[in-house]
């Protein structure tokens, strides 16, 4: 996987990457919160993360829905949802739980999708897990 790392030109996310051998790539982006008070989160099943992921797309201007997904993964449940843009983008958000911290995840294509791009990143996203807690 040919992934380059873009982070200094998103410095809101903790982790910003594109795919170098995509003709028109999108832009992945990774963030966490961390639950240092290790309060009760609630619901982090995969039905939730997927409404969450739902309801996030939701506040962006002109976004269709087209699906959502969910189940486990190695940082423990994950939820998905996919929506298209007015100008044919393709933004899909993930949020993984593992019932005390977060990790949220953005792909966006603006041009047509390489699928093997968004294949990659769903393997890359599924994969994620936080080493070092505080």
């Amino acid at each position: 996987m040919g992934w380059s790392d873009c982070s200094k030109e998103t410095p809101t996310a903790l982790l910003s990457m594109r795919r170098v051998s995509s003709q028109a790539p999108g832009l992945l982006q990774v963030s966490t919160f961390l639950n240092k008070d290790q309060k009760n989160l609630g619901d982090t099943s995969p039905v939730r993360l997927m409404e969450m992921a739902q309801s996030s797309g939701k506040t962006q201007p002109g976004g269709i829905f087209v699906s959502k997904e969910g189940g486990n993964c190695r940082f423990g449940h994950w939820g998905t949802s996919i929506f298209r843009g007015p100008a044919g983008e393709r933004l899909q958000i993930w949020f993984l739980s593992d019932g005390h911290d977060f990790i949220t995840a953005t792909h966006l294509c603006k041009g047509q999708s390489d699928q093997q791009e968004v294949s990659e990143v769903h393997q890359i996203i599924l994969g994620l897990w936080l080493l070092d807690k505080p």
